[in-house]
């Protein structure tokens, strides 16, 4: 028999290597990616009980922090308990968008920010024309609601599939950005830098249009 410290351990384990199972872009089922956006009415941290713990843990499975590979807390399996898996997700949630203490406690500056990637229209994407506006650069292994809403950008231009919005900046993400980056004329290193950032629309460029030099 495990210890219970022994089984906090690996249940540690599993909640880490969790990030590996969005690291290789794997699609997000379509009953995770439907969540609606949840108005969050209280603070919450470990040991707390209730529907928007599930909410939470929903809201960290959709947008690349996943709890766990498979069986309770994974997508479509989220419970109503604040368990240490919950805890450690949340925690990576606010270190990929610098909220600081990132102690996975659920207060009101990590309120503001899931609230903030509803009312910007993060779950629906953006649409054709519409620019996106990054403030960082990004590369493989960045996370957070900026690597979505690039993730949307791409789905939205054809670039990636439907399926591929998980929040974790992977190896289909980049090489979705390296065809983006040389249809738009710009060296194909599949890394969003100042000049990919800098382009001002959202649309395909036209055939037969002037390339863009690196």
């Amino acid at each position: 028999m495990l210890s219970h410290t022994a089984k906090l351990t690996a249940f540690a384990l599993l909640a880490f290597f969790g990030i590996l199972f969005v690291a290789i872009d794997r699609p997000v089922s379509a009953q995770a990616t439907s969540v609606s956006c949840t108005t969050f009415a209280r603070d919450l941290e470990i040991g707390d009980t209730g529907s928007d713990v599930q909410d939470l843990q929903r809201y960290l499975n959709t947008h690349g922090f996943v709890l766990a590979l498979a069986g309770p807390g994974s997508p479509g399996n989220e419970t109503l308990k604040f368990g240490n898996a919950t805890k450690y997700q949340l925690a990576q949630f606010q270190k990929a968008n610098s909220i600081s203490p990132a102690a996975g406690y659920f207060g009101p500056k990590t309120r503001a920010a899931v609230s903030g990637t509803c009312t910007s229209g993060a779950s629906s994407g953006p649409s054709t024309g519409q620019p996106l506006i990054l403030t960082r650069s990004l590369s493989k292994g960045a996370t957070g609601s900026d690597v979505l809403a690039l993730q949307r950008f791409l789905i939205d231009l054809g670039f990636l599939s439907s399926d591929s919005a998980t929040g974790y900046y992977g190896p289909l993400t980049a090489a979705a950005v390296a065809k983006f980056q040389k249809d738009h004329g710009l060296e194909a290193v599949g890394n969003v830098g100042p000049l990919t950032r800098a382009l001002p629309s959202a649309r395909r460029p036209r055939r037969g249009r002037p390339r863009r030099p690196p």
